[in-house]
């Protein structure tokens, strides 16, 4: 057989080539940011913080929190979606910006099924309704005194379309209370009104209303889960106070932009879901009042599935305003 033979300087470019083939390092290699479509000091902002901690010990990276508020969340989201898809961005996934604002407005700046892959579902939290405790005592006190007063009282939220405000127009529907939103630009600012007793009331989520709540600053009037919380055990469910149908919660997941390489993907989603079901993680929820959730790429798809299902019809009166 004959040799085959090859100049010394090609023999030379093949050895440096592979080694610098072997040497390339393998993702990742410097900061990822992790996107949060809200602005800092509210839920999605304590826990993004919680994530990127654990996501630093599982990917040997800093994990940079960047909070992109506005437009309900759909700023950070649509940057999410168009940022480079290489595995150092991806978002805080939220209730309004994955689910919500699709069903509520005709044209928005990202597709979520088309921009956006999913890592995990991380926590959910229900709404508790509270007011400032010069205005009711109990849900009914308060049904009673909107309907009695019709459009002079007025509840806070953090933003159109927020689960705090869709809770509270499941709340009008079901209750046939007319009090008028007030949307602030995230919830610390719909608190600080309520606290200074600038609005009525506010649909909140039960980990960032607690402090507030064992002060006696505010008045919890009913819950949006299915059952009590174990953390506001004399608190009644809006079910149990007379308001039938009103099951709302904020939920959180991480997702990615849609054409990270596969590989990279599988990574996220691995290590992602890692941190979801580490007992220090798990501990964190039950700190901040937050429900665990299944974690997965797959579970996430589901959930979302699920809720377009259910949001998809009761958004009529929002789009309205």
């Amino acid at each position: 057989m004959r040799r085959l033979r090859y100049p010394p300087l090609v023999i030379a470019f093949l050895i440096i080539w592979n080694g610098l083939a072997c040497s390339q390092p393998t993702y990742p290699v410097r900061p990822i940011t992790l996107i949060v479509p809200f602005v800092a000091g509210g839920s999605s902002d304590i826990l993004a913080r919680a994530v990127a901690r654990g996501l630093e010990n599982e990917m040997g990276q800093p994990i940079v929190v960047e909070n992109r508020g506005g437009g309900s969340g759909e700023v950070g989201t649509a940057a999410a979606a168009k940022a480079a898809p290489d595995g150092y961005t991806i978002l805080l996934g939220h209730t309004t910006a994955l689910v919500v604002l699709p069903n509520l407005r005709d044209s928005l700046s990202y597709d979520v099924s088309r921009d956006f892959a999913p890592l995990t579902l991380l926590g959910a939290t229900p709404q508790a309704l509270v007011v400032h405790p010069s205005v009711a005592k109990t849900l009914g006190e308060f049904v009673r005194r909107a309907k009695a007063e019709p459009g002079t009282l007025n509840y806070a939220s953090g933003g159109l379309a927020t689960p705090p405000h869709l809770a509270a127009e499941l709340f009008k529907q079901q209750s046939n209370a007319d009090i008028v939103h007030i949307p602030f630009n995230g919830s610390p600012s719909a608190m600080t009104a309520l606290l200074g007793g600038h609005v009525h009331a506010l649909f909140a989520n039960i980990d960032s209303v607690m402090p507030h709540i064992k002060s006696g600053e505010v008045t919890a009037l009913a819950i949006s889960g299915e059952r009590r919380s174990p953390y506001l055990p004399d608190v009644p469910t809006f079910e149990e106070a007379g308001i039938p149908g009103l099951v709302n919660k904020s939920w959180f997941s991480l997702v990615a932009p849609a054409k990270t390489p596969p590989a990279v993907l599988e990574l996220l989603q691995e290590k992602s879901r890692a941190v979801v079901e580490s007992k220090e993680f798990q501990d964190f929820l039950g700190s901040q009042i937050i429900e665990p959730m299944p974690a997965g790429p797959k579970a996430l798809l589901s959930f979302l599935n699920k809720e377009n299902k259910r949001w998809a019809h009761v958004l009529g009166t929002i789009k309205a305003e």
